[in-house]
Order: structure tokens, then C-alpha cells, then sequence
């Protein structure tokens, strides 16, 4: 059991640090405080909340391309065709469907491929090295 006492200290501690917290916000401490007492702050917060307003009106007229893809149907209908094919596309690359899907699954065409580059380097550095091995002018006059 509580005595009246240690009811009436309880109670006169929590109006202690109320009239604490109350100070703290008047004399514009903490974020609350600050939000009360700095005018440029509420300005920025309100600045904030006009251009939120503005910016969903905006998407709800359907303007700009959030808006039109809010509003507009055949863009929204491209939308999703391009997104289907793009993900058809990586399946069938996935599944080294096609040149493209073959190169990056078959590991030997790769390495054909790479040699191919190789063997086509080393000409060309051969050429350069010796070009007359590798061109002959011949001139016919009549």
C-alpha cells in the first residue's frame, strides 16, 4: 500500500520534470522545441508539405512520367510488354537459348572465341613486325 506521503512525492516529482520538459520546449531545446520556436524550420516543414500537395496533384492530372504512368493505359500496357519481354529475354539467355545465351552458357564457344582473338592478335602483331612477308605490290603496264 501506498502511503499519502509517497503518493504526493511521486506526484510532485512528475510535475517537476513536466514543467522541465515544458521549459526545455520554450526555450526551443530538443527537435519539439526547436519545431515550436525556429520559423524557418515550421516554413521548411510547410514548404515540404505545399510541394508534396503540388507533386500528387500532379500525378493525379496525370502529368509528368509518374503521372502518366498512373494515368495513361497504353503506356501502362507498354509498360508491361516490355517488362514481359525483357524477362522472356533472360530466361531464354539463362537457358543459353541463342548466340547470345550460347556464349555466355557454352563454355566453348567462349574459349573458340577467345582463341580466335588470340591467333587474330598475333597477326596482326606479325604483320606489323614483318609486313612484306604478308603484302606484295605488283605493278602490270599493259
Amino acid at each position: 500500500m501506498i502511503n499519502r506521503n509517497d503518493a504526493y512525492e511521486k506526484f510532485n516529482n512528475t510535475l517537476d520534470r513536466m514543467n522541465a520538459v515544458i521549459d526545455d520546449l520554450q526555450a526551443g531545446k530538443g527537435t519539439a522545441g526547436k519545431f515550436l520556436k525556429d520559423p524557418s524550420l515550421y516554413n521548411n516543414a510547410n514548404d515540404t508539405i505545399a510541394n508534396v500537395k503540388k507533386l500528387t496533384e500532379d500525378i493525379n492530372a496525370g502529368k509528368g512520367t509518374l503521372g502518366k504512368l498512373t494515368k495513361d493505359e497504353e503506356l501502362a500496357r507498354k509498360l508491361d510488354t516490355t517488362i514481359t519481354k525483357l524477362s522472356q529475354l533472360t530466361t531464354e539467355l539463362e537457358a543459353g537459348q541463342g548466340t547470345a545465351g550460347r556464349l555466355i552458357k557454352d563454355e566453348s564457344l567462349y574459349n573458340n572465341a577467345n582463341q580466335m582473338l588470340v591467333e587474330s592478335r598475333d597477326l596482326v602483331k606479325s604483320i606489323r613486325e614483318n609486313p612484306k612477308k604478308y603484302l606484295s605490290i605488283k605493278m602490270h603496264i599493259f
